[in-house]
């Protein structure tokens, strides 16, 4: 294993004294931040080091970032750097790795990657929080998950809809589609909307919904999704935000597929089977697979 001589600053890399050999999960760590394209180092370890002391995560994200597999970025805090939570995102020898030994295609590694703003990532990281639940959840349960389409893809690539009462077509993005395979073979599909706390309950949310129940009226999502059978899972920040997400998609028209919880209500183990979701047009607590 090659060795670092010196502690040095966060921000700076280190020569290493001999190449670096890859191990088998070293290589999962770049499969995962490739497929979630940032995590921050607890989320690492949460989902491959879950049993491991902390200290042997940091050693080898410390190489696989001085051996330029990984490059850091930072979420400033008033306590400034040396306090910041460190997010690791994939690198050119990284990207290279995956594509030359384990048959990835597209190339996730761009200088501008490295000047994604703040905003972003602070999103990103959020949705990956969600998508690490649901992710240990599908493992928890015995489902298969099938297929994860983040954000920036729908960026790149995205439907609009025309939505009475808006002049402009509205942009259909959301956080995140999945397909799960349930034990039962049961296939389900998932809009993912993780909501931020910012946007105005009486503006953008309300468009957003109405733009969501016009593209299920239309063909178009049949189109790109090959079904209209897709739950939209709304994820606040808090109890009293999703419910008051809830009444206003109920307001809108909005009834049996969108589906309403709360951060701090989720873990791997009841995602799925416990009443942890309330359903628009219900009262009552339901979980999310029957």
């Amino acid at each position: 294993m090659p060795t670092i001589t010196n502690r040095r600053k966060r921000t700076e890399r280190q020569e290493l004294t001999k190449l670096l050999s890859l191990t088998e999960r070293d290589s999962t760590i770049l499969k995962a931040i490739y497929e979630y394209r940032v995590l921050s180092q607890a989320q690492i370890r949460r989902l491959i080091f879950p049993s491991v002391q902390s200290s042997v995560a940091q050693r080898r994200l410390r190489f696989l970032y001085d051996g330029k597999y990984l490059n850091r970025r930072f979420l400033l805090q008033e306590a400034g750097i040396v306090a910041s939570p460190i997010l690791y995102l994939l690198d050119k020898a990284g990207n290279d790795h995956l594509i030359k030994y384990h048959g990835f295609s597209e190339k996730r590694w761009t200088a501008k990657r490295k000047k994604v703003g703040y905003g972003h990532l602070e999103h990103l990281l959020e949705v990956n929080d969600f998508r690490i639940i649901f992710s240990l959840g599908c493992q928890h349960q015995g489902f298969s998950l099938e297929q994860w389409i983040d954000d920036m893809s729908f960026h790149k690539s995205y439907d609009t809809i025309t939505v009475e009462g808006y002049d402009t077509p509205v942009a259909v993005q959301p956080d995140g589609y999945t397909v799960i395979q349930t034990a039962g073979n049961k296939q389900l599909h998932f809009f993912i909307e993780l909501d931020r706390g910012t946007e105005t309950i009486r503006e953008k949310f309300k468009k957003k919904m109405a733009a969501y129940h016009a593209y299920f009226d239309s063909q178009l999502i049949l189109k790109r999704f090959g079904t209209k059978d897709i739950r939209v899972l709304i994820i606040a920040h808090s109890e009293k935000r999703a419910h008051n997400l809830k009444k206003i998609t109920e307001a809108t028209g909005g009834q049996n597929r969108y589906w309403f919880t709360s951060v701090p209500a989720l873990t791997p183990e009841n995602i799925f089977a416990n009443p942890v979701w309330n359903k628009a047009g219900h009262i009552e607590k339901t979980t999310l697979i029957y």
